[in-house]
């Protein structure tokens, strides 16, 4: 749905500093900030928190985002996309960062060993298939790669069995 609050209501160009936007009110509060298009930092108990936060913030925009285009009459898509873990360099400098240098790189060294990093190309795949007319009901909508659901449409699209080396 379109933002529908009167420009005195809009916050352009502001900045708000959330304290406990993980969950609760303060995560309502992020996202509604966030919505009258105002500069949020966040700040919660745990990364996650913030993660989940900014997720639901980036969806409402997203539709928002969507819906305002759809007003205009304006032939443009909107969507937000989760690509997972890639493979890219900038993935392999971190890997051979240390913990010290950097907190997670041990996680990443375990996804490049555990095979889970995806190719480029992959998130690549699927953002074309979103901005081609198959794919047109997903305007607006937040797209995450390891939806099964995703993988599985993807791939009867294109007419094949699965979709980036994982059965769809």
């Amino acid at each position: 749905m379109a933002n529908k609050r009167p420009e005195r209501a809009q916050l352009d160009g502001q900045v708000a500093v959330v304290t406990g936007g993980g969950r609760g009110i303060g995560r309502a509060t992020a996202i509604r900030l966030a919505e009258a298009a105002t500069s949020v930092m966040v700040s919660a108990r745990t990364e996650s928190e913030i993660v989940e936060t900014a997720k639901a913030g980036l969806d409402h925009f997203v539709r928002n985002l969507a819906a305002e285009l759809d007003g205009r009459g304006l032939s443009i898509r909107a969507h937000m996309f989760y690509p997972g873990v890639v493979d890219t360099s900038m993935q392999r400098r971190i890997r051979h960062h240390s913990t010290e240098q950097f907190s997670d790189s041990d996680r990443f060294q375990r996804y490049h060993e555990q095979g889970v990093l995806r190719p480029p190309e992959e998130p690549a795949a699927l953002i074309w298939w979103l901005a081609t007319p198959m794919a047109a009901e997903f305007h607006g909508r937040a797209v995450s790669i390891d939806d099964a659901k995703i993988h599985r449409r993807l791939a009867d699209d294109l007419g094949v069995s699965h979709f980036g080396g994982r059965e769809a």
